[in-house]
Formats: structure tokens, sequence, C-alpha cells
């Protein structure tokens, strides 16, 4: 018969706990594995560089490049970005990504020769190419007249091949509601500036 104190029984249970827990440790964790360090670089990479994309299309295509993963793999690893995918670009990234298909317009005004007259010019650029596509003044610009000059500028793009997706005007009231379920119809959003911001409209102000 061995007897033993309290103290050494306190400190068998506890070294019993101890190599217990560091076995249980040790053990593998249940579900998927953790993704390749490459994969993971190369999810973050791709959803830098086309912030519009989400889960299902990043894993369409690390798919086709021969990378097995799983959907919920890919989103885990992506950056957080806003839901919203109008809300992750950048001004100069939207101009970078729709520069060809998009027309930017801004108003100014001058005086006649005797400074009798007041006229209101009006131009429409294309951000793709710099060029300015059409211009007129008037001494009472509406709504209308704007949808009018308007045209000239879109069929000078379809001449040249190109179709226009992308409005950018700042929020002066000729470029109102109206003027914006115009636009609708033929097929064209209209995006403006925020207030105070002539920056966001930076190729037509330089103007």
């Amino acid at each position: 018969m061995i007897l033993v104190s309290p103290e050494t029984l306190l400190e068998w249970r506890n070294n019993k706990l101890r190599i217990f827990w560091a076995m249980l440790s040790k053990r593998k964790k249940p579900g998927r594995p953790s993704a390749p360090w490459n994969i993971i670089k190369l999810i973050r990479k791709v959803a830098k560089e086309n912030k519009v994309w989400g889960a299902t299309k990043l894993h369409g295509l690390l798919l086709k490049l021969g990378h097995t993963i799983c959907e919920r793999t890919v989103l885990k690893y992506m950056p957080k970005r806003p839901t919203n995918p109008k809300k992750r670009l950048s001004w100069k990234e939207f101009y970078s990504l729709h520069a060809d298909a998009m027309i930017v317009s801004d108003t100014f005004t001058v005086y006649s020769s005797n400074f009798k007259e007041i006229f209101r010019v009006a131009f429409f650029l294309h951000v793709g190419s710099r060029q300015i596509l059409h211009f007129d003044l008037h001494t009472n610009p509406t709504t209308k007249w704007m949808r009018k000059v308007l045209k000239f500028a879109i069929r000078k793009q379809i001449q040249a091949g190109k179709k226009t997706r992308y409005f950018l005007s700042d929020n002066d009231s000729i470029f109102g509601k109206r003027f914006t379920k115009y636009l609708e119809r033929i097929g064209i959003k209209h995006k403006k500036t925020s207030f105070h911001s002539p920056w966001q409209n930076c190729y037509a102000e330089r103007g």
C-alpha cells in the first residue's frame, strides 16, 4: 500500500488534464482544409482588380483556371467591401472602366460682342478619345433643347461604331428628372456628380 499526499493527487490530476487538452489541440479540425496560400493571394488579387465582381463570378474564373475550390471558400478570402457594386468603384476606376462608352457634358456662359446678350454654351465630350462630339449655344436653354443637341453627339458616336451607355453631368436643373427619364428611354444611364465636386467631372471641367 502506497500513501500519497492530497497535493500529489492534485498534481497527477492536473498533469492528466494537460495531456488530454494537448491531444485535443493536435487533432485536425473537421471540415474543408484551408485554401493554399497561392490561391488565397490569387483570390485577393483578382477581387482587387475587378471590384464589381462577386464571389460567384470569381469562383467561376478559378474553376476555368483549373483550381478546385468551393464558392464559400472564395467568399471567405475576398476583401470585405460594400454589397452594392456601384459603391465599390472610385471615380477614377469608374472612368477607366467605362471611358469608351461615356459622354460627359458641361455648360458655360459667354457674352455677345456688345454685351447685350448672354449665351449658354453646352458641349459634349467622349471620355475615351477626349473628343468634343458636339457643342451649341442658346440664350434661353431648356431641357428640350439639351435633348436635341445631345442627339447630335450620340449620332456621332454611332457613326464611329461606339455605343453610349453613360452620360455624366453636374446637378444643373437643365439635367433634371425629365432629362434623366429621356436618357433611360434611349438606354443610357445618367450619372451625376456630387454637389460642390467639380473634380468628379474632371474632363468637362478642364475644357
